[in-house]
């Protein structure tokens, strides 16, 4: 009976210690294994540094919104005053004859309708649209994969390029180039700061903060859009571009200064 006992007790030790090898948990009130892993909890943060990450994400957003929504009222704007330039080029030089009828539009040349954009740049605005679905796309498969300072500076900088080669307006070619590089780069960036801003890891696991850091960072989304679409459809489009240029350039220094972020999910 002995030999018996001490048998079933040293097959009971071998069968726990093959569950825990296999990462087997037992089940059980009382358990060790089946307490909840502190690994698995979602980390707090202080309030010096949810306030400071709030910040920096929100700004990022609100400079992110305004150089991409205003690209939808700054191209067409961008190709009037190229056709504007062109038409006035031809004036001047007399590749087109004025009649008498015209001859008064030649100094009113810049406050003409005829040169909207019609026909074919109609597809050039479809082209450009589509760049920022490709980013958000490409974005979704690589922010998973890629740190995210280094995943973004490059884009910023591509956006910083697009603005200043659209100082070039004597041809079409840049200034659809330059608008498709800066839709492409709005829609990478701005899926990613839209990830960012659901992760309860970055802002903490306090419900309030949450919700604050959520209302400010679509409120700043709100202001660049009203601001990045009125400068576009009420300013010279030179300013506009000026204006935009600026915003991008203080794009950089935010994304370098989220290194909270450089970290895979």
């Amino acid at each position: 009976g002995i030999n018996a006992e001490y048998g079933k007790e040293v097959d009971e030790i071998e069968i726990e210690n093959h569950s825990k090898s296999e990462g087997i948990l037992e089940l059980g009130p009382e358990s060790e294994n089946n307490k909840p892993s502190k690994s698995n909890e979602t980390e707090d943060v202080s309030k010096p540094v949810f306030l400071k990450r709030m910040f920096k994400l929100s700004l990022s957003n609100f400079a992110v919104v305004f150089v991409g929504m205003g690209t939808i009222l700054l191209f067409p704007a961008l190709i009037q005053e190229f056709n504007r330039l062109r038409d006035q080029a031809s004036i001047n030089t007399g590749s087109i004859a004025l009649d008498s009828e015209d001859q008064g539009r030649k100094n009113s040349i810049s406050n003409s309708c005829a040169h909207s954009t019609k026909g074919p740049e109609f597809l050039l605005l479809s082209l450009v649209a589509a760049a920022g679905i490709i980013g958000r796309i490409s974005s979704f498969f690589l922010y998973t994969k890629i740190k995210f300072r280094l995943l973004n500076i490059i884009p910023c900088i591509l956006l910083v390029v697009s603005y200043g080669i659209m100082f070039l307006q004597g041809h079409l070619i840049i200034i659809v180039v330059g608008n498709f590089m800066l839709k492409f780069v709005y829609g990478f960036i701005a899926t990613q700061l839209a990830f960012i801003s659901y992760d309860t890891t970055f802002y903490g696991s306090n419900p309030g903060r949450f919700s604050l850091a959520s209302s400010v960072f679509e409120g700043m989304a709100i202001v660049g859009i009203t601001l990045g679409t009125g400068i576009a459809a009420f300013a010279p489009p030179l300013a506009a571009v000026t204006t935009s240029l600026c915003v991008s350039v203080l794009l950089i220094p935010l994304v370098l200064m989220l290194s909270e972020l450089d970290r895979t999910y």
